[in-house]
This record gives C-alpha cells, structure tokens and sequence, in this order.
C-alpha cells in the first residue's frame, strides 16, 4: 500500500495539508504511523524522499536535489563520531542524511530546513523514527529562523511541540547536501568575520562558513558541493585560501556525475574540521561509480573504500593522495582535483604486425573493387565516352 493511500491523498502536494494535522494529534498519528511502518516499508531509508523528489521538489526556486541513498551511506562512513548526541543536519530536506545516522542508532538530531513544503515532510520522517532533537525552519542565508519544533521520544513516536528556547548549540558532527550555488543578500554578518563575503550569486561558501562556525572544536563536518568551489577565483578563491591556511578543510573527495535524480552535475565532498592537519587529502572517487540505470551510484564495498581512504589516507595511483599545503600554495590555493590528481591512462598502441596486415587487407579490397568497378565499365555501350574508358581502365590494369 503506498503511503499517500494510507493518508487518504490522491497528489503529493496535500502531503503538507494531510501532515500538518495529523503530526500534532498524537491519535491519529499514531493510527497512520501504524498503517505506515505495518505495510511493509523500510524505515531504515527515506522512504518518501523520491516520490516528493519526483513530482513536487522546488529545483529551480530553491535549488533541491535531494541526496541519493549510496551518498547518504558516504556521509555515514566518512564520519567517525557515529555516536554522538549532536548530529546536525542542515539543509536537511526530507531528512535522507539524518535517515542514515538514524538507522544506525543515532537517536539525538538536529536538522535545520527552510522549504515550507518539504518541513511536514521532516517532521514526520523524524517523529516515526521516534527521535529526540530539534527540527528548525530557518533561511540560513539570512539567519532568519521562523520556528522551532521540538522532537521527543515517545513510547513509539516523538512527540512535536513548538518551542520558544532561542538555540545555541555546537554540533559534534555536522553534515550537508545544501542548494548549490544559491543566490543570496551578500551582506556580511558574524559568520563572515574574518573571511571575504561569498559572492550575491552563490551562497557555496557562505553554507561552509555558517556551519564551520556551529561545529564544535573537536568536531567533524561533510559537505556536498559543487567542483566550482575547488577552483573559482575573486572572493570564492580567498575563502579557500584562508579555509587551507587554517587547516579546516582537511579532504576533498570528487565523486561521479549522474548521482542525482535531477542533475547530472558532479560534486565534492569536502571534510572539514578545527583540528590542525597537516596537509589536504585530494582524492578521485569517479573510478568508483557503477551505472544505475539513468544515473551513477556507489555500491556499499565502494562507499566502504572510499570511506578507508580517507581514515587511512591512503596513498594510490591515480586515485588519491595527501597534498602538502607548500603544493597547494605553489598552486595558487586553486583545489582542482586533476592538478593533484593525475588519472591519464595513455592510449594503448597497436601492434606493428596487426597494422601492416590490416593495410594490406584495405589494399586488396580496394583493387578487388577497381577490378569489378573496370568490368562494369567494359560492359557500357556508346562511341562518344569508350575512348575516355578505355583510357580510364588502363590506371586499373
């Protein structure tokens, strides 16, 4: 049974309507959690993330491009503080990222999301999960927060109640697939101090420094971003420089194109944290994509090996390797993967014997065809044109 039948709705635009009563009535939530989680439906994935993604996401306004289960399980296996109490989600959409440190038995969450329309749709992928934590609606760009609902558990299901307690928290683990290249306001605020303002038409930096000033200093954070940020200039360009001065950005990991349901763009990880490092682990996952019918994936062995690279830093061949800060400064602070990376295979070249025969072979077709194309020539009556085939049949004999 599918879940809009088990809500009585026929499109997934009155999911919102359908949620926004139902989720505060602990009655009938309960009734149709029950429906929900005895039809069958695997609650260790996001099991309403593609159906909204299909017919309803907000891609052109709000830039949404909801997260696929193989990278949601890459965000998972890069971390390593699985069990701490505060995950935050930002930018969390349905939830798809939050989902997987859920399903591995992380029950404290925070998720922060701004879209009207997908927030019931939060709230309930978070309260049947019956966590504990926070879901707040707030537009990061501008730092407006318009409301805080509180999650706590329940005997089955979190209970959700708006709370009037402003926020202020350090994030433990911090991950993040927010809209790419987003235009915003470009006023400088606390976020920024100490750092250029991010460009008005893209907001890629202004995500990376809002959420590296919620981690705390011993914490973890992975971010989903697009490669421009690997390598445009002008103020982009000086927020890199700063964010590889000071040691925060510690791996870029490039990832396939085609990952997405919406968008064949390819991405990159960036792991970030406060703690000092050493140099940047540059790493090429494309290798690593398998062919999922219109789009890319990683199967768990491969988010299984990427995930050991980075922890091990492992040095390989044309896939990954760590790169020392004096490199990347002669380099112009400019992070493109290829620069570090060099992943040419040289074209394999023929076999000498393979070629000449091949030649020869063309040789004896061609005099073979001009052998048949005289023949047919000899055949043609007329006394104007003969003299000119006989002459043109001499080349071929």
């Amino acid at each position: 049974m599918e879940i809009k039948e088990i809500l009585g709705i026929k499109e997934v635009y009155e999911f919102h309507k359908k949620l926004s009563s139902t989720l505060f009535d602990e009655d009938e939530k309960e009734k149709y959690f029950d429906k929900i989680l005895n039809s069958g439906i695997d609650i260790n994935t996001d099991f309403i993330r593609d159906l909204y993604q299909m017919e309803a996401s907000q891609r052109k306004s709000l830039k949404q491009d909801y997260t696929p289960d193989s990278l949601c399980a890459l965000f998972y296996a890069l971390s390593s503080q699985h069990g701490t109490i505060s995950i935050l989600d930002e930018c969390s959409g349905t939830g798809s990222l939050a989902i997987k440190f859920i399903a591995n038995g992380v029950k404290k969450v925070a998720c922060i999301e701004t879209s009207e329309t997908v927030l019931p749709l939060l709230l309930f992928n978070m309260s049947i999960r019956n966590i504990e934590g926070y879901v707040i609606k707030e537009d990061i760009t501008t730092q407006a927060i318009s409301t805080i609902y509180e999650l706590k558990q329940g005997h089955k299901y979190s209970s959700i109640s708006v709370s009037e307690n402003i926020l202020q928290f350090k994030a433990g683990t911090i991950i993040s697939n927010p809209p790419y290249s987003l235009p915003w306001s470009g006023i400088a605020d606390e976020r920024t101090e100490g750092y250029p303002v991010p460009p008005k038409s893209k907001a890629d930096y202004l995500f990376v420094l809002d959420i590296m000033a919620r981690l705390d200093d011993e914490g973890e954070a992975f971010v989903l971003l697009p490669h421009g940020v690997l390598f445009r200039g002008g103020t982009e360009g000086e927020i890199r420089k700063k964010l590889i001065q000071e040691s925060k950005l510690k791996a870029i990991i490039g990832l396939p194109n085609k990952m997405f349901l919406n968008t064949d763009i390819p991405t990159v990880m960036l792991c970030l944290s406060h703690k000092k490092g050493n140099g940047i682990y540059v790493m090429d996952a494309t290798s690593y994509a398998t062919k999922n019918s219109k789009t890319n994936t990683l199967t768990p062995e491969a988010v299984a090996e990427i995930a050991e690279n980075y922890k091990q830093q492992k040095d390989i061949e044309k896939v990954a390797r760590l790169v020392s800060l004096q490199e990347i400064e002669k380099n112009d602070f400019n992070l493109n993967i290829p620069r570090y990376i060099d992943t040419y295979e040289p074209e394999k070249l023929p076999d000498i014997k393979e070629l000449v025969s091949g030649i020869l072979k063309i040789d004896d077709e061609i005099r073979e065809t001009e052998k048949a194309l005289s023949e047919m020539m000899g055949e043609l009556v007329g006394d104007d044109y003969q003299n000119d085939i006989g002459e043109l049949r001499k080349l071929w004999s």
